[in-house]
């Protein structure tokens, strides 16, 4: 497969228990769909549960035909900008493949690390409640779906501990 920003080979390689396809020469990645959260989820445990939903209405999107071509056939990909975070990818609409120039994995890790740190108690009681729906409802297995639950909980403790530090011990001192 060729690479879509310099024209140099793609190389499978591993990222976690992933396999990708990367550049040698330009560090241009292709994921096929799914991969990108797996790849988020092995890189950074406090953000797993964020998924990167490419076509989720909660993303702030825009959205722009791109100039490269889908490696497996299916036209043109679809530039994403995401709201104020500075991050564009290119998706393939049809196959949900992503291209990501070298660097952009890890200022989607850290924007997902900064959203997340930013989340009121609120935000963290509503994701709970999202990510508890999702043990029953979601696609990703039993296992992923309750280690994103227990991520987001994690978060919410840490959130707890940071906004009200004399509730925090309360509940620290009490028996388990």
């Amino acid at each position: 497969m060729k690479c879509l920003s310099c024209e140099g080979e793609l190389r499978q390689m591993r990222a976690g228990q992933t396999r990708i396809e990367q550049c040698a020469g330009c560090g241009g990645t292709w994921l096929d769909r799914g991969e990108l959260d797996a790849i988020v989820d092995s890189k950074d445990d406090d953000v797993r549960w964020a998924d990167m939903e490419l076509w989720s209405e909660s993303f702030d999107l825009s959205a722009a035909v791109s100039r490269r071509m889908c490696p497996n056939g299916h036209g043109h990909l679809a530039t994403l900008s995401y709201g104020e975070s500075e991050i564009e990818v290119d998706v393939c609409p049809t196959c949900g493949g992503v291209w990501l120039d070298a660097g952009e994995l890890d200022k989607i890790v850290h924007y997902l690390d900064a959203q997340a740190v930013s989340l009121s108690l609120p935000g963290y009681i509503k994701e709970s409640l999202a990510e508890a729906k999702e043990l029953v409802t979601g696609n990703q297995g039993l296992v992923s779906e309750w280690k994103d639950l227990r991520a987001v909980l994690r978060m919410m403790r840490l959130r707890l501990a940071v906004d009200h530090p004399a509730i925090a011990a309360i509940l620290k001192s009490l028996p388990r």
